[in-house]
């Protein structure tokens, strides 16, 4: 046995995917793995999922003011560190991993730290970015300055530091000045997502005898995420379009606005709000769509980030119309997703207008945005993950975590696969 991992996660499980993809690599490795995290009604405080066994804190994740989720935050990192702390006297975990955010969650492994166990810190979004882009704050505000203070501190508490995505760790290596920041990407996991081909999605489309034409996307229900900019392309195409259908699948404090928006907008009954769905369902829900709508909008948040769903729908053999972000274009060029301007509902209803229209170019589409998983797979992540920890256990040895072995194989734009 390689040792025993305690994973902190102010968040639930198994629907956190991140953390139940890294659940499932270190469970296959021979690890031993407590997860403490938070509990929803009805869930037991502690039962074995996967391999791991998982105990639960009574506390709730919701979205509400800065007061509340300040709240909500030291309320968890107490009873997680309170937890966290306790079964190490009990397992004596060899490593404890925090996954955030918040950042500061890193304190629930001090005890354990102090006792030999070594802290790995999963960065999942960046804070600072984050908080303004969601409380319209300045980036020299006080409560800013103290996200940023935070989050560098809980990154110097930590052995090993891990994000998800080239640019993210690029600003904390500029912000903290810490180099030996690991990368280990979300691509979707075979064992959970079984992988589609395009030619043969499409085919199974083109016999679907009907004339619906279905949009999907998926994901937590946030403004920035652009679903308004999604109804009102609808809206714009019912006519063009009479079979049009647009699926939000997911759950969010956005949903009512929206509801509102579709029934304003009168596409109340092209708009279907199927709310929260596990990734499990994901490819039955989307397995008859014929496009995938990724409306993400500019600010300093969303441009950073490669969207889950996105590397979803190439996986699942499903063409995208995307938003053109900064960090989109790094690693997805123009022949495999069709790209709009953030917030232009009039350019997103012509793109889909254009795929509607050109089945040919839908397919071209998602055969070329399969081409990302070339490079990238969750079998290598998994495995860089995996061996990032075995050497974290090693005495004596430094740790190898630039991005030569263990971040990205090419950087990013190398010609031939990705547009610069």
């Amino acid at each position: 046995m390689p040792g025993r991992v305690c994973i902190v996660r102010h968040g639930y499980f198994p629907m956190d995917v991140r953390v139940r993809r890294e659940t499932s690599a270190l469970v296959a490795a021979g690890f031993e793995v407590d997860i403490v995290c938070l509990r929803l009604p009805g869930q037991p405080w502690r039962e074995s999922v996967d391999g791991a066994t998982i105990y639960r804190v009574p506390v709730s994740h919701r979205r509400g003011s800065q007061r509340q989720y300040i709240a909500r935050y030291a309320a968890s990192l107490l009873l997680c560190a309170l937890t966290a702390s306790a079964l190490h006297l009990w397992r004596r975990y060899d490593i404890v991993q925090i996954n955030t955010m918040p950042d500061l969650m890193v304190c629930a492994g001090l005890i354990p730290k102090l006792l030999g166990a070594r802290i790995v810190l999963d960065i999942h979004d960046l804070m600072p970015e984050l908080y303004i882009s969601k409380f319209g704050a300045t980036r020299h505000s006080l409560l800013t300055r103290l996200i940023i203070l935070q989050e560098g501190a809980s990154i110097a508490l930590a052995d090993l530091v891990i994000t998800a995505t080239e640019e993210f760790r690029r600003i904390l290596i500029g912000r903290h000045g810490r180099e030996d920041i690991a990368v280990i990407m979300n691509c979707p996991d075979a064992s959970i997502l079984p992988r589609r081909a395009p030619s043969s999605v499409a085919r199974a489309l083109a016999s679907r005898g009907d004339t619906r034409f279905v949009l999907v996307s998926h994901g937590v229900i946030v403004e920035r995420l652009g679903y308004d900019t999604a109804i009102q392309a609808v809206a714009r195409l019912r006519q063009d379009i009479p079979g049009i259908e647009l699926r939000i699948i997911g759950a969010g404090e956005y949903t009512t606005v929206l509801e509102r928006l579709a029934a304003d907008l009168g596409v109340s009954a092209h708009v279907h709000f199927l709310g929260y769905a596990p990734l499990d369902l994901i490819p039955d829900l989307v397995a008859d769509a014929d496009l995938g709508i990724v409306a993400n909008k500019r600010d300093g948040f969303a441009d950073l980030l490669l969207p889950t769903k996105l590397l979803e729908y190439a996986w699942l053999g499903k063409p995208a119309v995307v938003s053109r972000t900064p960090t989109i274009v790094r690693y997805f060029d123009d022949s495999m997703v069709s790209y709009f301007t953030p917030g232009d509902a009039d350019e997103l209803a012509d793109r889909i207008l254009t795929l509607y229209r050109h089945p040919d170019q839908r397919l071209a589409l998602a055969t070329n945005a399969s081409r990302f998983f070339h490079r990238y797979s969750w079998d290598k992540e998994k495995a860089r993950y995996r061996d990032l920890l075995l050497d974290l256990l090693k005495p004596g040895q430094e740790l190898n975590r630039g991005t030569g072995s263990i971040g990205q194989e090419q950087p990013p734009g190398t010609p031939g696969l990705l547009k610069g």
